[in-house]
């Protein structure tokens, strides 16, 4: 990244907080479907590992997919 964009997306890279949460930086990871939970809708080791590689990697909020609980209309 060039410095005109270091110094554009600073910002970026400076803690805030939601509420009462405080958040390192402002870089979101939106849910993303996965479709790693058992049939009956249970997470599995799976989900916590795809995810806790982008909190390794410094992501300030994680947004973790929902799960079905209606396994014949959502799991789609």
């Amino acid at each position: 990244m060039s410095d005109q964009q270091l110094t554009r997306y600073a910002s970026l890279f400076t803690p805030t907080a939601i509420g009462e949460v405080g958040l390192a930086n402002r870089i979101a990871l939106a849910p993303m479907t996965r479709v790693s939970a058992t049939a009956e809708g249970v997470p599995t080791d799976r989900i916590g590992t795809y995810y806790r590689v982008f909190a390794d990697e410094g992501f300030g909020l994680l947004v973790t997919e929902g799960l079905y609980i209606d396994d014949q209309t959502s799991q789609g």
